[in-house]
C-alpha cells in the first residue's frame, strides 16, 4: 500500500515563501493596487473590509450605469449602482430611479440576508477613466425590519470591463 508522508514544517514555510513572494496576496505598485480595489467600513460599529473591490461600467440606451461592490471570502459585501456623473455628493435613499444619481445602495451580511439602503450620502472624490475613489455610510434594512448601519466607508477601484455600447 502507498502513503503519502505530510511535508515537513520546514517545508511548508518555504512554500509559503515562495507564493506570497509571487505577489498574489498584495503589492505596493499603486496600478496592482487599483486594478485589485480596496473597500473598508464598519458594520454596526465593527470593522469590515473586502478583500477585493470592483466597478464595471453598463452602457444601455444612453446612460451610463457604474457598479462598485466590495466582498469579503465568507460572502459579505457592500454594493452600489449610480450613474456616471461625477465626483460629488450624493444621497443615497430608498428611491430606485434611473433619473437619480445614486440608483441603489447595500449590505448583504450572507447570501440570502441583503440589507437594502433607507437614507445614507456617497461621496465620490475620483471617477475618471480609470478608477472611481471615494466614501459611503448608509443606513440599511432587510425585509425583517433589522436595521444595520454602514459607517466610515471608503473604496479605490479600478474598473473591469465595460459592458455595452
Amino acid at each position: 500500500m502507498f502513503f503519502l508522508r505530510p511535508p515537513s514544517l520546514p517545508a511548508l514555510m518555504v512554500g509559503l515563501l515562495l507564493f506570497t513572494g509571487c505577489g498574489l496576496f498584495g503589492s505596493d505598485d499603486p496600478d496592482t493596487a487599483l486594478a485589485l480595489g480596496t473597500m473598508k467600513a464598519q458594520i454596526d460599529g465593527k470593522d469590515w473590509e473586502a478583500v477585493n473591490a470592483t466597478a464595471n461600467r453598463v452602457f444601455v440606451g444612453g446612460l451610463t450605469q457604474v457598479t462598485i461592490t466590495g466582498a469579503t471570502i465568507q460572502a459579505e459585501g457592500i454594493s452600489f449602482s449610480l450613474t456616471d456623473t461625477g465626483p460629488g455628493s450624493y444621497t443615497i435613499d430608498d428611491q430606485v430611479d434611473p433619473a437619480r444619481d445614486v440608483l441603489s445602495a447595500s449590505y448583504t451580511r450572507s447570501i440570502g440576508q441583503t440589507y437594502l439602503a433607507q437614507s445614507g450620502a456617497l461621496e465620490i472624490t475620483r471617477f475618471d477613466e480609470e478608477a472611481v475613489e471615494g466614501s459611503f455610510s448608509f443606513e440599511a434594512r432587510n425585509t425583517s425590519g433589522q436595521v444595520v448601519s454602514v459607517t466610515n466607508g471608503s473604496f479605490r477601484v479600478g474598473y473591469g470591463p465595460s459592458i455595452g455600447s
